[in-house]
Parts: C-alpha cells; sequence; structure tokens
C-alpha cells in the first residue's frame, strides 16, 4: 500500500514513523471483489500508539477500537460499484456519500485523518496537542524544525524513526 505523508511517499514500508520505538500508526483495508454490483467497503482497520513520555498523553487505538486515552476513533462504511469490461479490467468506479475520511479525535480535535483511496493512503495528522512538535498536512511533514516533502521512501521498515 502506498501511503503519502504530506507530499512524501512511503510504498511498501512495514512502519511509517515510529515515535521512541513505536509505530505512530498501520493502516489495513479489507477490499470484498464483486462484478457490476454495488458492494460495501469495511472502513480501513487503524492502528494509531504514542506513548507518555514523550507526549503528555499515551493513546493506543487498535483496529479502530480505543485501548486508552481520551480519543475517539470515526470510521464510516464505503458503498462503491465497479465496472468491468468483457475481459474483466476495471473501467470505472462510484462511490456514495464519499465517506473514505477516518479520524481520531483527542479533546474535541483531530489529532489524526486518513482518507483511504482503494490502496493509496493521505495520511495528515498533528501531534502538537500531545505536546510533540510534528505535524502533517497537504503539503509537507514537520518534525521539530525539519521539514519532509517530495521524498520516497520505498521497501523500509520504518521510513522515519524519531528518538
Amino acid at each position: 500500500m502506498k501511503i503519502s505523508i504530506g507530499t512524501n511517499i512511503f510504498d511498501d514500508c512495514e512502519s511509517q514513523i515510529t515515535i521512541a520505538g513505536v509505530s505512530l500508526f498501520s493502516i489495513k483495508n479489507k477490499l470484498p471483489v464483486m462484478i457490476n454490483q454495488w458492494i460495501p467497503f469495511e472502513p480501513p482497520l487503524i492502528t494509531f500508539k504514542i506513548t507518555s513520555p514523550p507526549a503528555k498523553n499515551s493513546i493506543s487505538v487498535v483496529d479502530n477500537k480505543v485501548q486508552s486515552g481520551n480519543v475517539t476513533v470515526d470510521t464510516s462504511s464505503i458503498t462503491v460499484k465497479i465496472y468491468y469490461d468483457t475481459i474483466g479490467h476495471a473501467l470505472a468506479l462510484d462511490s456514495v456519500d464519499n465517506p473514505n475520511v477516518h479520524n481520531v479525535e483527542h479533546e474535541g480535535r483531530v489529532i489524526f485523518r486518513i482518507d483511504n483511496k482503494l490502496g493509496n493512503a493521505f495520511v495528515q495528522f498533528d501531534l502538537r496537542p500531545l505536546g510533540l512538535n510534528i505535524f502533517a498536512d497537504e503539503a509537507s511533514l514537520k518534525i521539530e524544525g525539519a521539514t519532509f516533502a517530495h521524498n520516497t521512501f520505498k521497501k523500509l521498515k520504518t521510513g522515519i524513526a524519531i528518538g
């Protein structure tokens, strides 16, 4: 799976970012296949972990279930129709209500967001409410004073290790 964090691409990496040796997040997709029918897509299984220290609060979400921390997880089902040609090539894809975005919220603020698009995930997060100057928006990933943009990390055990 390709994961974009800002304009950085993590392609087939076991862990994109670790903080103090703990993988920040992982995403597992379940993708059923049915031809020319409306099919329900189950939401991706999100795991999001951060420990204290270094953060002010520990948070653990495993497969969309809160294990610890004052967080909520917002996931939705997606309904999609795939159209195939006569030899089995996918021609078109329609979705209903576009509920591809899934959030982890802490005290009313989104600290982790994934926009999941069939094999590609676009991730944004903001760990500043947890006391860490680490955040990613559409343009870049910022870690303390360093800015990461337009990088590709491919087939690595860990893309970026912090601490």
